[in-house]
């Protein structure tokens, strides 16, 4: 699928108008599941984008991102492209050293956070040469003078008249992602919008996916995998992204949402394998016979599968037969609706991926590098 506009915010603005008042964002707060529609992100993207330009930031300025996922995530970053200026994505997980060093080494001016927590944990960093505030992403934040760097609301800057996303070129910058080098301190790979947007472009071709997918997004999107993978790609395609809770609510989430695409990293798919595999050890030695014949039944259906070749009457008899029984209990784990489950990330231990592919889960595993923007196979 060929992607005509230039820039990753003049194709949001072009989704945003096709698709208008369907969900684009969606994701769950005091119990319940909210949806954010496109019209609502380019507007609130539009205004922020404006106020941003009044706090001063330009075409080719740094801007630092430090935020769980959400649609704040998403708002705050089509408001930093739609100028022309870089996003750089920091976790929450890394440390005061690390934190320290990608702000300073990218030159960020400014940092988007997102929550009182992280707020203090920026803060507490010390001194930030260069870095004129703290911009608070979340709705009820609170505008005040910090020990170190003046803290700053979404909302203070989204008064003024919405602004649409600037012209450019696939070749100007988009963001800058530090990795983990061999030696040394992680080194910022530059991004460029043709770099990601020529990833998304083969994503789509690949996997086919269009306005009706949904995907839910566990993995934390400064990484490039879920970025390119979980965010811009569905952007692209116009599908739905549902944010999950948190790691411990991965599971309800799966069967709320029901997604048809859900990018993962093998640590997870261990976790549900060794789930399995203890209820299979503490059954009867009839059920764990029955399981390793199905399992067995299901590898031998899988390879005729991948090879795109029909699966032999007897053994497509076995399977259906092994499918009632075992399978789709499995199968339930991730919702009805799923297409892909793809991980990445790391190597998926062989086990694994044979069980999740016997049992009729499309399991794809991917490779890449964040120079690759990130997908490469």
């Amino acid at each position: 699928m060929a992607i005509t506009a230039e820039t990753l915010a003049k194709v949001f603005e072009h989704e945003a108008l096709r698709y208008v008042d369907r969900a684009f964002l969606t994701d769950k707060r005091q119990h319940a599941w909210r949806d954010h529609s496109w019209r609502y992100v380019a507007a609130q993207a539009m205004r922020l984008r404006t106020g941003l330009a009044h706090l001063g930031v330009e075409r080719g300025d740094r801007v630092a991102i430090l935020s769980e996922n959400s649609p704040e995530w998403v708002i705050v970053d089509q408001a930093i492209l739609g100028l022309g200026a870089v996003v750089v994505p920091l976790y929450t997980t890394s440390g005061a050293e690390e934190m320290r060093h990608v702000i300073a080494d990218s030159g960020a001016r400014l940092i988007a956070v997102n929550g009182n927590q992280l707020i203090e944990k920026v803060q507490g960093l010390g001194p930030l040469p260069g870095v004129e505030g703290i911009l608070a992403m979340h709705p009820d934040a609170a505008a005040h003078d910090g020990a170190n760097l003046e803290v700053i609301t979404v909302k203070q800057v989204s008064e003024f008249d919405p602004t649409r996303a600037i012209d450019g070129v696939r070749g100007d910058l988009a963001t800058l992602i530090y990795t983990s080098g061999t030696t040394g301190p992680s080194k910022g790979v530059m991004l460029t919008h043709g770099n990601i947007l020529a990833n998304c472009e083969s994503n789509l071709e690949a996997l086919s996916l269009c306005e009706t997918d949904i995907v839910l997004s566990v993995l934390p999107v400064a990484h490039a995998f879920e970025r390119t993978g979980g965010y811009y790609t569905v952007m692209a395609a116009g599908g739905t992204i549902a944010y999950a809770e948190g790691l411990g609510q991965i599971a309800e989430n799966l069967l709320e949402i029901e997604p048809t695409v859900l990018l993962t990293v093998p640590r997870m798919l261990e976790a549900v394998y060794s789930r399995i595999m203890r209820t299979v050890e503490s059954s009867s030695r009839f059920k764990r016979r029955l399981f390793k014949a199905a399992v067995k039944t299901g590898a031998r259906a899988a390879e005729y599968r991948h090879r795109g070749v029909p699966v032999p009457f007897i053994l497509a008899t076995r399977q259906a037969f092994y499918r009632r029984l075992v399978f789709i209990k499995i199968q339930e784990v991730f919702g009805s609706r799923l297409r892909y489950l793809i991980s990445g990330g790391a190597p998926l231990p062989l086990e694994i991926n044979r069980l999740l592919a016997a049992a009729e889960l499309p399991i794809v595993e991917g490779y890449g590098l964040t120079e690759a923007a990130p997908v490469v196979a």
